[in-house]
């Protein structure tokens, strides 16, 4: 079992290098450290970096991974508006993938 708590500060540490090719990887997991902890906020915060950035120039690409992370995050924190902004901003084939996942 991970020790989310003892996670969190390594992360944030190696968030800091915006060079690292794996910086969208490095805040997904933060993101989920916060999550674990009940810092929602935080969770979705880091998130939202980390889909920002990811496959951007220099970046490895993530995103499918964030949009299911982000719309569990949102229902967690009965975020509706941006949760359903996430599945608008995703290809079609993808939406109906996202929304079978939360049935």
């Amino acid at each position: 079992q991970m020790d989310y708590q003892k996670a969190t500060p390594f992360y944030r540490s190696v968030i800091r290098n915006k060079k690292d090719k794996w910086l969208p990887q490095h805040y997904y997991n933060l993101g989920w450290c916060f999550f674990k902890t009940g810092q929602v906020a935080n969770a979705i915060k880091s998130m939202r970096t980390a889909r920002a950035i990811s496959g951007t120039k220099g970046y490895i690409k993530i995103k499918d991974d964030i949009a299911d992370s982000l719309l569990l995050f949102y229902a967690e924190n009965a975020e509706l508006a941006p949760g359903l902004k996430v599945l608008d901003e995703a290809p079609p084939k993808e939406r109906s993938r996202l929304l079978l996942k939360f049935i």
